[in-house]
């Protein structure tokens, strides 16, 4: 089972750019395993990997209603994934990461936007989702 809803996050790839690319970084995502061989023992023996497994988080679009928490800064909104007040760019790339460093990049790569600041200043970029429910264990 993906760490996602593959439903719904196939449903909000497919209204990005880009859609070729980041449905083909999410089959990578999930053919990869957890674990690679230069991975770190600590990380593949002491993480517990079912946790992630058994999310299944849903991907929605629908904005809520946002207050922000700080005043202040020049504001980048999402809510529920939906850009409030800003148009974010459509890429799938990351100078920092490759999609082979782990499976979970692949995932993130996959949905990714990107928000380009080019001038100095206080900045907050603040991504809220709202949650239907949470099982806790």
């Amino acid at each position: 089972m993906p760490v996602v809803d593959q439903e719904s996050f196939l449903k909000y790839i497919s209204k990005l750019g880009w859609r070729s690319e980041r449905e083909e970084l999410f089959q990578k995502y999930l053919a990869q395993p957890y674990q690679v061989i230069s991975d770190s023992p600590t990380i593949k023996h002491y993480t517990e990997w079912s946790v992630f497994e058994s999310l299944n988080l849903k991907m929605e679009g629908e904005p809520s209603q946002v207050s922000l928490p700080l005043e202040g800064y020049t504001n980048f909104v999402l809510s529920n994934n939906v850009p409030l007040n800003f148009n974010p760019h459509d890429s799938v790339s990351c100078g920092l990461v490759k999609p082979e460093d782990h499976k979970l990049v692949s995932l993130t790569l996959s949905a990714s936007r990107k928000i380009v600041i080019d001038k100095g200043g206080k900045y907050l970029v603040f991504n809220y989702c709202r949650s239907l429910f949470c099982q806790c264990q």
